[in-house]
């Protein structure tokens, strides 16, 4: 699954296989481009999703929102991986930079966080 975010603060990503996801209010959808309904839903924030970020080399979805916690989703899976807290704000971001075993999350206080991808730890 290759998927690419659209565009900064956008809540779609593109998918050249044919898939999207979408941020939606308190779940994130994952989508069959040539379907009108989701493929998949994935439940867990409590609030709206702000961004969702996928990692080809890791092959997870990570979403962040406005209930101040980070998902960490398999995308083949309707569970959640991991539900990580440490922000103490609405997060705004969320990015998965493919030469690093991390991801990172911003928050509307601007505070800035490193998770490390293999074990979930806040470095």
């Amino acid at each position: 699954m290759d998927l690419k975010k659209k565009s900064a603060g956008s809540k779609k990503a593109d998918s050249s296989k044919g898939r999207s996801i979408k941020g939606g209010d308190r779940h994130d959808e994952l989508y069959d481009d040539f379907a009108k309904e989701p493929a998949k839903i994935l439940e867990g924030h409590t609030k709206a999703v702000r961004e969702i970020a996928y990692s080809e080399r890791h092959k997870i979805l990570v979403s962040c929102g406005f209930d101040f916690e980070v998902f960490v989703w398999n995308p083949y899976c309707e569970k959640y991986i991991m539900k990580l807290d440490g922000h103490e704000s609405p997060l705004v971001g969320v990015n998965c930079p493919s030469n690093l075993n991390a991801f990172i999350t911003c928050d509307t206080k601007g505070m800035v966080k490193v998770w490390n991808i293999t074990n979930y730890t806040c470095t």
